[in-house]
This record gives structure tokens, sequence and C-alpha cells, in this order.
């Protein structure tokens, strides 16, 4: 899917959320387009897995948000201390 199909999608009357965002550019086009949330996620439909991890996209994503529109992760937490530290990374930026 490209920008221009995604951004028609925003005549709806309900809140969007765009998942698969890793990148800050993509991050600030979605801010730029008014979607309403992100959701950073590295496994649409596998086509993503070998690329770097949500917890290595997250800090670039949130910082381009700036607060403007929330981020919210799909995946790339395992275990416990993970989601620890994905917590911290976005009370960080948030800050």
């Amino acid at each position: 899917m490209d920008w221009e199909s995604l951004i028609s999608c925003g005549s709806f009357a309900r809140k969007l959320i765009i998942k698969g965002i890793d990148t800050h550019e993509d991050a600030r086009l979605a801010v730029e387009h008014g979607f309403d949330g992100i959701l950073v996620s590295n496994h649409g439909g596998r086509a993503t897995e070998t690329l770097r991890s949500t917890l290595e996209a997250l800090p670039e994503v949130v910082a381009e948000a700036g607060g403007r529109i929330p981020v919210f992760v799909d995946g790339g937490s395992a275990a416990g201390p993970i989601y620890s530290k994905l917590s911290l990374l976005a009370r960080k930026r948030l800050a």
C-alpha cells in the first residue's frame, strides 16, 4: 500500500491508527496526513521480520511523533525485561 491509498482512508468518521510504521520518515507522514495514532510493528504479514526490531525502531518514531499522536508497539518484546525497556523508552521520549 502506498501513502496515496492510505491518505484516502482518512475520510472515515472513526479514529484511524496506522500499523507497520518503523521509520521517522513514515512517522512524519502519518502525523502530516492526520492519522490518529501509530502502531510500531515489524511483522505485518511477516514481510519485515528480518529487519530491525520494534525496540530499535521505537525511539525514532516516538521522537518524530513528538507527542502529537500516540505511538503504540506491537511485537518486538518476547520477555518481561524487554517490556520494561520499551516502557522506559516511550516515557523518556514523551517527557
